[in-house]
């Protein structure tokens, strides 16, 4: 399971394509090497997923685990 918190720049993953960013910093000091691999590999998917013309999630509904947010009465989906 990845964290919201790391999850969130998802959403603006694209904006900061646009901005012309050029390198993201994924911050794992207190994180064990597997779950900084695994995030890496979500942000490092999502990127090529982008820059090919496609959405950061290929599929949010698919891909429940990335959701970002809560719906309803604060009960995930």
């Amino acid at each position: 399971m990845l964290s919201p918190q790391d999850l969130a720049g998802l959403e603006v993953l694209p904006d900061l394509i646009r901005a012309g960013v050029a390198s993201l910093k994924i911050e794992g000091r207190l994180k064990t090497p597997e779950y900084v691999a695994n995030i890496t590999r979500v942000y490092r998917q999502a990127l090529d997923r982008i820059l090919s013309g496609g959405r950061a999630l290929a599929d949010p509904i698919a891909q429940p685990e990335y959701a970002i947010g809560i719906r309803g009465a604060g009960i995930p989906e």
